[in-house]
Formats: structure tokens, sequence, C-alpha cells
């Protein structure tokens, strides 16, 4: 059983760095908006859609894996009620 905790531990604490990864992108993010045909809006525009990219990578992993930290933590929770529930008789 505490295997089973640690490993949901360590989904949560992923799950949380994850957060923090995708905070910083968005602190990292220009935010304005460039449309001037210049070679340097040019750039910042590229690097703008490769940022936008990353966040939506970043999103659906953070999407993904907090489905898999909640379903797991129910099944840990289940197999502990379950176990209680058969020693107890």
């Amino acid at each position: 059983m505490i295997v089973h905790l640690v490993v949901l531990g360590v989904l949560t604490l992923a799950v949380g760095v994850m957060f923090m990864y995708r905070r910083w992108i968005e602190d990292h993010d220009d935010h304005n908006i460039h449309l001037h045909n210049t070679a340097t809006d040019s750039q910042i525009i590229h690097m703008q859609e490769d940022m936008a990219k990353r966040l939506e990578m970043v999103e659906k992993a953070i999407r993904y894996l907090t489905i898999v930290v909640v379903v797991y933590g129910l099944a840990v929770a289940g197999y502990a009620i379950y176990t209680e529930w058969i020693t107890s008789q």
C-alpha cells in the first residue's frame, strides 16, 4: 500500500511541476502583438508560435496527467477501503 501512495505522491508532484513549468512559459512569453513586416518582428512572431505550441503540449500533458492522478488515487482509495472491509469481517 505504501508503494501505491508513493507513486501517487510522485504523480501529484509531477502535476505540480508541470503547472509551474506552464506558468514559467507564460511569464517568459511576449504578449505584444507584432504586425510589422520587419525581420525582427518576423523572428518574434515565430518565437511566439513556438511558445504557443509548447504551451499547448504542456496543457495537454497536464490534462492527461491530472486524469491519471485522479483515477489512480480513486483506485488506491478503493483498494484501501476494500482491504479494510475484508479484514474487519
